[in-house]
């Protein structure tokens, strides 16, 4: 994929109203920045994380992308039970 494929990703994604699927490797070095006043209005980007990170490091990093700049956001972790063990 394309650095310009990736970035126009990233924008459709910000969009209120808006779920997108994304890989981990939007996980780092990715910002999802609310620049929609109307996503900022209703709690920012949501990021649901759909596999247990690696690390504590991956972890912050995936977080991290839904409040960049002081803008709101928030996470969570959903996953399947049978899979922990």
């Amino acid at each position: 994929m394309s650095l310009a494929e990736r970035q126009a990703n990233i924008r459709e994604a910000i969009c209120p109203v808006t779920v997108t699927l994304m890989t981990r490797s939007y996980g780092r070095g990715t910002d999802f920045a609310c620049c929609h006043k109307a996503l900022v209005k209703y709690g920012g980007v949501h990021v649901l994380t759909t596999f247990l990170p690696q690390d504590e490091s991956e972890e912050k990093q995936i977080f991290g992308r839904t409040c960049r700049q002081d803008n709101p956001g928030s996470t969570k972790i959903i996953v399947f039970e049978d899979d922990l063990a």
